[in-house]
């Protein structure tokens, strides 16, 4: 019964280890003390302490179970700590394997939309550089085939304002309105690390209606995660829903 006990107690110390380096790497980064690499390695060792924490208590929960000893609850609590932890950081990282290994997404490869005030705050050498590879756009039709701009049947001034106003209810930070070159710019900060990304949104007048483009790419890391791509379609489909509203 001891040695049972004890594997429930190292599953319970391990999630609380996991929750404690999450926890460490998240304050670190967002206080300024912890660069993003480090942050993210420390989420990583919290994800890999919190699955090897859901492993060893399921052991502990089975034994338990058979010999039908005390301590199920417990067990079952260290359990949920460790995949509070760890299920997250799963899912981001299963993310990352399937998405290209890229940080810079543009609905327009040809003719991305341009960032304007926003590159003073990325020009002191530290942040990924805005410059476009050919590359980049080759890795992005790979992996978002379908990823494409708004085309809107209205004058562009009209699509102008809505679209300022979709990126205000996604609670973004806005830096620059520009109306006179059709452009908005944005930043958003990822929920958990506090990452920053940077927004353009682009309203072109073609022939009289409006072409809507967006480009999103992170301030640091060579990987999004996918991130830019779903932030842009998450934009886009808000735009569209807002826009049939208006009739």
């Amino acid at each position: 019964m001891e040695k049972r006990s004890g594997i429930l107690r190292l599953g319970f110390r391990l999630a609380l280890l996991a929750i404690v380096v999450a926890i460490l790497a998240i304050m670190g980064h967002r206080l300024g003390v912890m660069d993003f690499q480090l942050a993210v390695y420390g989420m990583a060792a919290a994800g890999g302490t919190g699955l090897l924490s859901v492993l060893v208590t399921l052991v502990g929960i089975v034994k338990t179970t058979i010999n039908k000893s005390p301590g199920l609850g417990f067990g079952l609590a260290s359990m949920v700590m460790a995949l509070v932890v760890a299920l997250p950081i799963v899912i981001a990282v299963d993310a990352g394997r399937t998405s290209p290994f890229i940080h810079d997404i543009s609905t327009d490869l040809a003719n991305p939309p341009e960032f304007v005030a926003i590159v003073a705050a990325r020009g002191n050498g530290k942040f990924n550089s805005l410059e476009r590879t050919a590359e980049v756009g080759e890795l992005q039709q790979a992996g978002y085939p379908e990823l494409g701009g708004l085309f809107v049947d209205r004058l562009p001034g009209q699509v102008f304002e809505v679209a300022l106003a979709t990126v205000r209810a996604q609670g973004w930070a806005l830096v620059a309105v520009t109306p006179e070159l059709g452009l908005i710019e944005a930043s958003a900060t990822t929920l958990v690390l506090g990452f920053t990304d940077d927004i353009v949104i682009r309203v072109a007048d073609v022939d009289g209606k409006a072409m809507v483009d967006v480009r999103s790419a992170s301030r640091v890391g060579m990987s999004d995660m996918g991130a830019n791509a779903r932030r842009i379609k998450a934009y886009l489909a808000a735009l569209a829903e807002a826009l049939a509203k208006e009739g």
